[in-house]
């Protein structure tokens, strides 16, 4: 809503174990108000599909996990966005490669992270082609 801060921070896991669920368990305990560790479940028709055919990335991995907060006070700024980059630090070993893109708000996120580095060669050729003045850049761009 209006006047909310937010940040997301987020990453694509190939496989629910044990140790993961356990490590998520753990964050539980520590999560500030108006936030939440979301774990979104991948697989069906959006599988079927080869990762390489559209922007859409993560297409094989088996989960999304996420750590989302919402808060209204900047003076809690620092402390919410380093509560979502531990919590997502903290599943890193167990963590496959990329994000999906609208999780990403770091603004020195490489495209080549989050898409894979082919992908993301194929992007920039075709925003050279279609959009080379950058017009659609209110998103995360990627740059012509």
């Amino acid at each position: 809503g209006w006047g909310k801060r937010f940040y997301t921070k987020a990453g694509f896991f190939p496989e629910l174990t044990d140790e993961l669920v356990d490590r998520c368990a753990g964050l539980v305990d520590t999560i500030p108000p108006g936030a939440e560790l979301s774990l979104w479940a991948h697989g069906g028709a959006v599988g079927r599909v080869s990762d390489d055919a559209m922007a859409y990335t993560g297409r094989t991995a088996a989960f999304n996990i996420g750590a989302e907060l919402a808060w209204e006070d900047p003076a809690d700024d620092e402390a919410r966005i380093a509560w979502g980059r531990a919590a997502i630090g903290a599943l890193k070993a167990f963590m496959g490669t990329g994000t999906y893109v609208n999780d990403v708000v770091e603004a020195d996120t490489n495209g080549a992270q989050i898409y894979g580095k082919a992908k993301y060669e194929r992007l920039v050729r075709l925003k050279r082609q279609y959009d080379p003045d950058n017009f659609f850049r209110l998103n995360q761009n990627i740059k012509p």
